[in-house]
């Protein structure tokens, strides 16, 4: 047994630096923590994929508190393992009415035996990498194993019990839209300044933590000169044979066809900036963020013949995040109109055709040098998982090739 306290400023006694160790060569990794960012878990998204993919499993158990959990962190988590659901994956979320879910314990199996770790840390990116957290260590070669087993059992009765309209619930796309619908959920994931944690307070009396060395760096937005120097690159050509961008749809992505309000988009996520180099952007907007407008013409597969255009009105593609002012996670995001949405529901309803669930596809083409775009919302086989084909695990989204569409 070993005890861990960031307060040393040493990165071997985080979070971050106990997953590092341990999830290259796991078998099985379960967590339960009280509060949740998909940003901890992606410096381990490719030790995650390889334990799914040769057979092994992963249990994550995160708590619903205060309205703190954002639906797109959720989709995130949802997108890694939903592949691998129920049989190597699980993912639940825990929540109370009169009461916090506030438990952190960290279970990974290697080949080898089981390590454990119980403390303060949640699996977030402060939590994980920043914050002075305390943790208890425990191994099955030096300690009792019915404490890894306590802990085992405490993590998996939670996904065991799971089911509908109890304080453990089995976190599907269905779900995440109806907590969204009843505000039980932040719609974006949250900011990484640490003062979002408690944003009632008022912290300016104390000094900042010093860093720990080692650690994932806090993602920002660049000022005007960072954001200068992104511009440079855009404008540059598709990689060889792809058109444009493959979106696997999340119940956020398709809030518009549920008649949510707000700004409708398509979400291409923080990688999207691979898709940005390739769109002629330019700063918009008192954050300074890279936007393209653009044209949009949209259809749904099974009824090809009747395209809805935003005509005359353009809309954008804006790089969210990625301006010169205000910290904000990064986020490519396809700005739709609601003349456009709703004509497409218009034609599901006169054609009676479907309209896109979660799970279902968008592939949008861009041509015009990035001033047009053509959507396709899919939802018919075989074409849909010839699509979802060219999305790499763990993604949202993927290049989309060309001749895979019908003609328009």
């Amino acid at each position: 047994m070993r005890y861990l306290d960031s307060r040393s400023r040493d990165p071997r006694d985080t979070l971050h630096a106990w997953l590092g160790e341990l999830l290259p060569g796991a078998v099985r990794f379960a967590a339960q923590s009280g509060y949740f960012r998909f940003d901890a878990l992606e410096p381990f998204l490719d030790d995650i994929l390889r334990l799914l993919e040769a057979g092994g499993r992963v249990d994550l158990v995160v708590g619903a508190n205060e309205e703190r959990l954002s639906a797109e962190d959720l989709e995130a988590a949802l997108e890694l393992l939903d592949p691998f659901t129920p049989d190597q994956a699980s993912l639940t979320l825990v929540g109370s009415r009169d009461g916090l879910f506030h438990p952190k314990a960290y279970l990974v199996e290697t080949p080898t035996g089981r390590h454990a770790l119980v403390g303060s840390g949640n699996l977030t990116r402060p939590g994980s990498t920043h914050n002075v957290e305390a943790f208890v260590a425990v191994e099955d070669s030096d300690d009792d194993p019915a404490v890894l087993d306590g802990i085992r059992d405490a993590i998996l009765a939670w996904r065991d019990s799971a089911r509908n309209g109890g304080l453990a619930r089995p976190v599907t796309d269905r779900l995440v839209r109806e907590l969204l619908a009843k505000r039980a959920l932040d719609p974006v994931s949250l900011s990484d300044v640490d003062a979002r944690e408690h944003p009632s307070s008022d912290r300016r009396e104390f000094p900042r933590l010093p860093r720990i060395k080692g650690m994932p760096a806090r993602r920002r937005a660049p000022g005007r000169a960072g954001f200068a120097r992104r511009l440079r690159g855009a404008g540059q050509s598709f990689p060889p044979g792809k058109v444009g961008v493959v979106k696997r749809l999340s119940a956020t992505d398709l809030k518009g066809f549920a008649g949510d309000a707000g700004t409708l988009h398509l979400s291409l996520g923080a990688r999207g900036s691979e898709l940005a180099r390739c769109l002629p952007m330019r700063p918009y907007g008192r954050n300074a963020e890279p936007r393209v407008d653009l044209a949009v013409e949209a259809r749904l597969d099974r009824s090809l013949g009747d395209v809805v255009s935003s005509g005359a009105d353009p809309t954008n593609i804006t790089h969210v995040g990625m301006g010169g002012r205000g910290p904000s996670n990064p986020d490519l995001r396809f700005n739709l109109l609601h003349r456009v949405v709703n004509g497409l529901a218009d034609v599901a309803g006169r054609r009676r055709v479907a309209i896109p669930t979660p799970g279902d596809v968008a592939a949008v083409e861009l041509l015009e040098s990035g001033r047009l775009a053509r959507v396709t919302f899919v939802t018919a086989e075989p074409l849909r998982s010839e699509l979802l084909s060219r999305i790499p695990l763990g993604r949202a989204s993927g290049w989309l090739d060309a001749g895979l569409l019908p003609p328009w």
